[in-house]
């Protein structure tokens, strides 16, 4: 089959498309951070992932693809958390209310903090909303998940997967010393 010039341009804006679907990081950290819980009372901070693999994931409640990601999100931390997943989600609405709108209708079984002056957002560059970031035990941002479409669960989940199996000092979490004779 002849490449005409228009399927390697359609090639070209597929490679970018599937660029921001999932890219690794190149070792860059978590940004720290300490919010509000949007449903008000307690402190959420990036301290709750030390240890964990962790997503943080960005949305507001004029973002449709939010809708969608907040059952996979719910559904990942059901599969995962016992394994040591942590999900905190960061509102970046100026009006709580709203907020607070969309969990009423979009439940989080996750944890959500409210970051009204969008000073954490602006720290992560977000290049589209929502925006998600894998980030491993160590605190290093493995992965960037920019928006949200169906079947995207598929492939978050293996690189949650990946991250939970990910060896640290040698052994993977869930491994111990082999024993040899």
């Amino acid at each position: 089959m002849i490449k005409t010039k228009r399927n390697l341009k359609s090639v070209a804006v597929f490679g970018l498309l599937a660029s921001l679907y999932m890219t690794p990081s190149c070792a860059e950290q978590m940004k720290p951070f300490s919010l509000q819980s949007l449903q008000g009372g307690s402190t959420i901070s990036s301290d709750a992932a030390k240890g964990k693999v962790a997503i943080v994931d960005f949305w507001a409640s004029w973002c449709e693809p939010c809708k969608a990601s907040f059952p996979a999100y719910n559904n990942l931390l059901s599969k995962f958390g016992s394994k040591g997943l942590v999900i905190i989600g960061i509102n970046i609405d100026n009006d709580k209310e709203k907020a607070l709108g969309f969990l009423e209708e979009t439940p989080a079984q996750f944890l959500v903090a409210a970051d009204p002056d969008k000073k954490v957002a602006a720290a992560y560059n977000l290049p589209t909303m929502p925006t998600s970031y894998i980030i491993g035990r160590d605190g290093n941002i493995l992965y960037t998940h920019a928006g949200y479409h169906e079947g995207d669960l598929a492939g978050m989940e293996k690189e949650v997967e990946n991250a939970l199996n990910q060896t640290t000092g040698g052994l993977s979490q869930n491994e111990g010393p082999s024993e040899q004779e």
